[in-house]
């Protein structure tokens, strides 16, 4: 079952919950970014439509369409849409 999780002005997010693994849509608004975070798993992000940068602990790194990018566990992460139109993106990640 999908589920909204979050809507703001910054972004939507849609989550789909399994037994222990969660698949996430973002829409994040143009000139917006994520809230910078970090968690005990590793993730794993495709950019459908859209750029932007990622940062990823002290990197900072080009996040464009058809990228797919891991974020480690225990790494600070933050998404930002450097576009004039709502970044798509796709998270996958499982909590145990």
């Amino acid at each position: 079952m999908v589920v909204e999780r979050k809507r703001d002005e910054y972004y939507t997010i849609f989550d789909m919950e399994m037994e222990d693994f969660v698949l996430s849509a973002t829409y994040l608004n143009p000139h917006k970014s994520t809230v910078g975070h970090q968690h005990p798993w590793s993730e794993a992000y495709y950019i459908a439509i859209g750029f932007g940068k990622i940062i990823i602990g002290r990197e900072i790194k080009d996040a464009t369409e058809g990228d797919f990018i891991r974020i480690p566990a225990n790494i600070f992460h933050q998404v930002f849409n450097l576009g004039t139109f709502p970044m798509r993106f796709v998270c996958a990640w499982r909590e145990k």
